[in-house]
C-alpha cells in the first residue's frame, strides 16, 4: 500500500507542475495602431482581424477611419450623411457653387488663424479630412467617390498637408 501511495504522490506532483510567472508571459504581437486583439477573431477592427500588422502612416489614417465608421454604426453614418449632404447643398446654394470650375460666391482663400486655406479650382481626387467626413467617405460606393466627391469644395492648406470641405471650413 505504502508502494501506491508513493506513485500517487509522484504522478500527482507532475500533474500539478509550477505555473509560469504572469510577468514572464508575454502579450501577444500586434500593431501599435489598431485595436486590441479580440476574442471573437470576426470583430474587423484588430491587427488579427484585418490581417495588416505593418503600415505606412496613410494607411493607419485610412484604417482608423474605417474603424471609426465600424464603430459609428450603419444607421449612425446614414443619419450624419443625411445631415452632411443637407450642410453641404445649402452651402453650395448659398454660395452659388456648382463645381470646381463654377465656384460662385464661394472664398478663393479663407484665413483661419494664421492659416490660409485656398480653395481647389479644378476636378480633383481629394477628401475632407475631417475624421466624419471621411468616415463618410470610406463607406460611401466607389462611383460616388469618384463622380460626386471629385467635384466638392475642398480648401487647401498653403501651409500644412490638410484638406477641409466647404462646410467643415465654414464651422472653423
Amino acid at each position: 500500500m505504502r508502494y501506491q501511495n508513493k506513485n500517487f504522490r509522484s504522478q500527482k506532483k507532475r500533474v500539478q507542475e509550477p505555473k509560469q510567472d504572469i510577468k514572464l508571459k508575454k502579450a501577444p504581437k500586434c500593431d501599435i495602431h489598431s485595436a486590441a486583439p479580440c476574442f471573437s477573431g470576426e470583430c474587423g477592427l484588430c491587427a488579427d482581424c484585418c490581417r495588416t500588422h505593418d503600415s505606412s502612416k496613410l494607411e493607419e489614417r485610412e484604417r482608423r477611419y474605417k474603424d471609426m465608421s465600424k464603430i459609428m454604426g450603419k444607421n449612425l453614418i446614414e443619419e450624419y450623411r443625411e445631415v452632411y449632404n443637407k450642410r453641404m447643398n445649402t452651402w453650395a446654394k448659398n454660395k452659388g457653387y456648382t463645381d470646381p470650375f463654377l465656384y460662385g460666391y464661394a472664398k478663393e482663400k479663407v484665413k483661419v488663424n494664421d492659416e490660409t486655406y485656398s480653395l481647389c479650382k479644378k476636378v480633383h481626387s481629394d477628401v475632407c479630412d475631417d475624421p466624419y467626413c471621411r468616415a463618410l467617405y470610406t463607406t460611401t460606393d466607389e462611383y460616388t467617390q469618384k463622380t460626386r466627391y471629385s467635384k466638392y469644395p475642398i480648401y487647401t492648406s498653403d501651409s500644412r498637408n490638410i484638406k477641409l470641405c466647404g462646410v467643415c471650413i465654414d464651422r472653423m
